[in-house]
């Protein structure tokens, strides 16, 4: 009987990133969620956390919401699931190597510093 219950509701978490969009499917099969965001004509993704901690890449961290907008104005703000607020290191730096522009909150963090 326990399998029966467990093994169902194990949590499913994936991000697919592209350089014209990100993928990110999470959920257990029966509440699942998909979202795909078309990154064309993108102004700027901007990190943001709730709570304003520093953020570190393990798994526990405050959610992080990453803010996209859009040159038409258009905007969308995303809250990352875990895996994705693991990973988001890494996906920042993909999408900065191709030149979009990408506001980290420890790079914000960092300028504010006074030494």
């Amino acid at each position: 009987m326990i399998p029966v219950l467990i093994i169902p509701s194990i949590r499913n978490e994936y991000i697919h990133v592209t350089p014209m969009m990100i993928t990110v499917d999470t959920g257990t099969w029966y509440t699942q969620s998909k979202t795909i965001l078309h990154l064309t004509e993108i102004k700027n993704i901007m990190e943001q956390d709730e709570n304003s901690f520093f953020p570190g890449n393990l798994r526990g961290d405050p959610q992080i919401k990453w803010h996209f907008t859009w040159k038409d104005g258009n905007s969308h703000s995303m809250e990352l699931n875990n895996f994705f607020n693991a990973h988001r290191m890494v996906v920042a730096y993909y999408y900065t190597d191709r030149g979009f522009w990408l506001e980290r909150l420890e790079d914000k963090n960092r300028n504010q510093a006074v030494f």
